[in-house]
């Protein structure tokens, strides 16, 4: 006798199927879509009549197959069952589910929708936050948004300097637009919205505009050092600076203010400056000594005069020394005339034509073709310096004898046969000094030092620390928001 068939239809194409009762509860492919199907058990037999006594009894056997239908039901997790009775299997994974199911709970199968799967995902209570944590950026993300946003905040700093530069204003919206910049950089690389992650961001945003302000308060320092410095330099190096402190060197040996081997030195260094002798130089470790204390005492006093106590002191050494040649333009401009006059004696002439050649600027001129630029250096100081005093008595000696006309006309002359001399202390240094003197005065009348700390605090005004703190707030909840 044959066994009999089991008809269904497969849940996801509804193509009949039909199989032998043998094959119930098992699984099988369906032969339109290969779906994963279990085949259905045959309904029970209708039970037979029994007695009232009958009746009575539980039908323990029925509840025994209720039970077993029921036991395939998987359990989720982590123990949750499916309370319903099975009424169908679920063609994707065969688990047996409830007619009222909606989806299968086991594989996410919808029933509705032609059988789509849903993108449906059970977490366990074990494992809640790992959803949360695949989705934020590791300890290498971390490290990598940080450096990146480093970068971008010293991209930031430097472009707001070139703002502040060629405007001329520190502009407080830029440091708050910083702070936005630096924070969405962190969030888009580091993906972290944790407070450490974020507050570092914030630390960066606040590192980058102080330190926009650091430089801005260290250029300001520079900038007075440096106009200082100028003014310093004009001042110690123009040729009336080395007048004066010849002259008041040779006023505290008059007033007996050295002694020992400053008195020795400063003695033949004025003599020498102002052609009344000359005397070698002693090769002393003494003597040598003396030179430097010598000088700093000479730039002490000068510190505590007065511009009228200068001014006395050089005319004072011009009565001492009548043929001193004060002016060292019309001094250069008389040996210049010496020299083409070849009024001199040969070392001293040979020895002009280097000086002229020096403060003339006519090295390439065929008139001074025996110049030498090591001229200096091979010969022994005592021999250079007795022709240096030899030719300053000479020019002197030579100047004396002209009044105030003949020496204007011989600047005059020196000038027009040497255009790119420099023939007055103005030449020399132009306006310089004076602009130097109008910016220092605008930079002290906007409170600017060559104090750094003074700058600094300069440029960190109530609206600053507004912005600050808006950027840094900024660049925090900027980071977080985009990280989460």
């Amino acid at each position: 006798m044959g066994s009999s068939m089991i008809k269904f239809r497969c849940g996801n194409c509804q193509k009949k199927i039909g199989v032998p009762e043998k094959y119930a509860g098992r699984a099988i492919k369906c032969p339109g879509c290969e779906t994963r199907l279990s085949v259905p058990k045959p309904p029970e037999p209708e039970p037979e009549a029994v007695s009232a006594l009958d009746d009575a009894l539980p039908d323990l056997a029925g509840l025994a197959a209720l039970e077993a239908a029921a036991a395939p039901a998987a359990a989720v997790g982590g123990g949750l069952k499916q309370i319903e009775a099975p009424g169908r299997t679920c063609p994707s994974c065969g688990a047996a589910v409830s007619d009222k199911a909606v989806i299968c709970i086991s594989c996410g199968h919808s029933f509705k929708g032609k059988g789509k799967k849903l993108d449906t995902k059970v977490v366990r209570d074990d494992d809640s936050g790992s959803e949360r944590k695949s989705s934020m950026g590791g300890p290498g993300r971390m490290i990598l948004g940080l450096v990146v946003t480093s970068v971008v905040g010293i991209i930031c700093c430097v472009g707001w300097l070139i703002v502040t530069a060629v405007t001329g204003f520190e502009v407080g919206l830029i440091a708050w637009a910083i702070g936005g910049i630096i924070g969405l950089t962190a969030g888009l690389i580091g993906r972290n919205p944790s407070p450490i992650y974020c507050g570092l961001t914030a630390v960066i945003a606040g590192a980058s505009i102080v330190g926009a302000k650091v430089i801005i308060a260290a250029t300001m320092s520079v900038a007075m050092w440096g106009a200082s410095l100028a003014e310093t330099i004009f001042d110690e190096f123009s040729p009336q600076r080395e007048n004066l402190f010849h002259a008041v060197m040779q006023g505290m040996l008059n007033d007996g203010e050295f002694s020992g081997a400053e008195e020795q030195y400063a003695q033949i260094t004025t003599d020498i400056f102002f052609g009344v002798q000359w005397v070698p130089e002693p090769d002393s470790d003494s003597y040598f000594n003396a030179s430097w204390d010598v000088d700093e005492k000479v730039e002490a006093k000068l510190a505590e005069m007065s511009e009228a106590e200068q001014e006395q002191e050089l005319t004072s050494a011009q009565a001492r020394h009548p043929s001193w040649v004060g002016d060292p333009f019309l001094y250069q401009a008389a040996v210049a005339h010496l020299v083409e006059q070849e009024a001199l004696p040969a070392d001293v002439l040979n020895h002009g034509k280097q000086t002229v050649v020096y403060y003339h600027n006519i090295h390439d001129e065929a008139d001074w073709e025996d110049y030498n630029d090591d001229y200096g250096d091979w010969l022994e100081n005592d021999v250079y310096m007795k022709r240096e005093f030899d030719l300053i008595q000479k020019t002197g000696e030579h100047v004396a004898t002209l009044d105030t006309a003949q020496r204007q006309q011989l600047i005059a002359d020196t000038k027009a046969a040497y255009p790119s001399w420099i023939s007055s202390e103005d030449e020399m240094f132009g306006d310089a000094d004076a602009e130097l003197e109008s910016f220092q005065a605008e930079m002290e009348e906007e409170g600017i030092s060559s104090d750094f700390g003074r700058n600094f605090l300069l440029t960190l005004g109530a609206f600053d620390l507004i912005f600050l703190a808006l950027a840094v707030g900024t660049a925090y909840s900027v980071a977080y928001a985009k990280g989460a």
